[in-house]
């Protein structure tokens, strides 16, 4: 495999023929003025409801009040000023806007110049191979973010579209979310971030149109090894390294197989040339699970990467400590996980892989009659959720982004996402109607 080229993490990048895409060194933020047809893949997807709120039978008033209420009420508190906004549901809006369109561009393949294996897959797979592209892009920005006041990190950092795509649905799970800032160190730079992303997306302006200086291209390629065009980027990622349970030894393995063995397939599957065990998913998941059970969480100060996966963020706490140790722990004296003494924690970790043939399919019925007290099946079931592959993240964010799109589909054939439905006054009153009964 000398053709491939690795690029940061654990993406395999095919050299490009062309160096990076031409960008003024001093583009503004704002959305671009170039001619639409330049970039055909990206236009905004036409609603089959794009009738305005008046066109629909509303009257026109002069006196329409698009304010809102002075005060709105959560449970026993008051605020002065509401959680959301109508320009940040309207900034929401044409990120969900910007979404479909890239999904359809992806999904219908028209001028994409998509690889050829994925040219003949249905929508859906083709679609769901391009997540999983973003969500891989996602991790290497993850790692590479850096902070920063908010326009010059709207200049400097701001992703791509699919990597914007790909953080919107992680903190549409905010308890997976929030627990995994405090738990990943791959996420310490977006838990300071908080909530950049809505206002970021409101600086830069409409993010399908959106173009980053050359600067940022070059930062992103430097960064990622991917190019900042996620189309572009799809043409390029070939393969994926993973590392074998056994003898971790890292394997170049493409994300597509025309036998449906790759990364990105329902059946990935693939033979380590060192030991030659068949690696799959579920024996990535299941080392993801041993690497976190048997790593040091009775010393002192060592973070909170040491416990599993759903046992952190409580609804009492952020961090509750107390409850992911006593989870831990009665998971390590259980019969079925515990170490024989005098061995090193690898040592253990192998006994783990092996005892489980490799497959974090069969440890559920192993180890939920421990927890029956505490939740038991529920409980473990929400922390084997999370080890289902090797990538750091708690939860499954191709599925993430494919269930969030039947949403960006509701919002889409309402024609929410039209970028001028809302301008007239009274077609503004139903998004702050909307906002009132969100505050409800």
């Amino acid at each position: 495999m000398s053709n491939i080229a690795r690029g940061p993490s654990k993406i395999a990048l095919r050299p490009s023929s062309s160096d990076l895409p031409r960008a003024s060194s001093t583009a503004p933020l704002r959305p671009s003025t170039s001619d639409p047809s330049r970039s055909p893949t990206l236009a905004p997807a036409r609603s089959p409801a794009s009738a305005s709120f008046h066109a629909l039978g509303a009257r026109p008033s002069a006196d329409v009040d698009v304010a809102g209420p002075s005060q709105h009420q959560i449970g026993a508190k008051t605020l002065a000023t509401p959680l959301v906004t109508a320009p940040y549901a309207k900034a929401h809006l044409r990120l969900l806007a910007a979404f479909k369109a890239l999904r359809t561009a992806v999904e219908d393949n028209a001028g994409a110049r998509l690889p050829e294996m994925v040219a003949g897959l249905d929508a859906a797979r083709r679609w769901a191979w391009f997540v999983g592209l973003a969500v891989d892009r996602f991790e290497c920005w993850a790692d590479s973010v850096k902070p920063g006041s908010l326009r010059s990190w709207v200049r400097t950092q701001l992703p791509p579209l699919d990597v914007l795509m790909v953080w919107h649905a992680y903190m549409l799970n905010p308890r997976w979310y929030a627990e995994d800032c405090e738990r990943l160190p791959l996420m310490k730079t977006l838990k300071g971030l908080g909530d950049r992303l809505l206002p970021a997306v409101i600086v830069a302006g409409d993010p399908a149109t959106y173009q980053p200086t050359r600067e940022r291209r070059m930062s992103w390629l430097a960064d990622t090894g991917t190019h900042w065009d996620p189309l572009e980027a799809s043409r390029d990622m070939t393969h994926r390294r993973v590392t074998c349970p056994k003898c971790a030894q890292d394997i170049e393995t493409p994300y597509m197989t025309r036998d449906g063995t790759g990364y990105a397939q329902r059946t990935f599957a693939v033979t380590c040339p060192s030991c030659r065990l068949t690696v799959r998913k579920a024996a990535l998941g299941l080392a993801k699970f041993a690497d976190d059970l048997v790593s040091d969480h009775e010393t002192p100060h060592v973070g909170f990467g040491v416990y599993l996966a759903g046992t952190l963020h409580t609804e009492a706490k952020t961090t509750d400590e107390d409850h992911a140790t006593r989870i831990k722990n009665a998971l390590i004296r259980s019969k079925a996980l515990r170490s024989r003494t005098q061995i090193t924690r690898a040592q253990w970790r192998q006994e783990i892989l092996e005892k489980f043939n490799y497959s974090i399919a069969a440890l559920p019925a192993a180890v939920s009659l421990l927890l029956l007290d505490g939740g038991g099946r529920r409980i473990v079931n929400r922390i084997l959720s999370a080890y289902t592959d090797d990538r750091p993240f708690s939860i499954d964010l191709v599925g993430a982004v494919i269930r969030q799109g039947s949403f960006i589909e509701k919002m889409h054939s309402f024609g929410w996402t039209q970028a001028d439905f809302f301008d007239a006054p009274q077609d503004e009153v139903v998004l702050v109607h909307a906002i009132t009964r969100y505050h409800a």
